[in-house]
């Protein structure tokens, strides 16, 4: 939980400082949300029916799905990076 919070504070800066004003977009490298998850990355650590087809600037959960500019929705998917990575260095 700890960690998950020090990645909020650190990729969600604007968010945290700013939050009527910020705006969920894509970067130049298609990252997106709080934590700035790539397209790749977003379809690797969600199952097909948990995607949003378009989830830029989705601020409200929807039931079943995940957007990366949904505050809740991104420490889930926060999570799941960490998990994916830690799988990855593990093998």
């Amino acid at each position: 939980a700890e960690l998950l919070h020090a990645v909020y504070e650190i990729e969600g800066l604007d968010f945290i400082f700013q939050p009527n004003s910020w705006e969920c977009t894509k970067n130049p490298f298609m990252a997106l949300g709080l934590a700035q998850v790539t397209d790749g990355t977003y379809q690797t650590v969600t199952h097909p029916s948990e995607r949003l087809d378009n989830d830029e600037g989705v601020y409200t959960h929807q039931d079943g799905k995940l957007s990366r500019c949904n505050t809740s929705d991104a420490f889930e998917l926060m999570a799941r990076v960490l998990l994916y990575m830690n799988d990855i260095r593990a093998n």
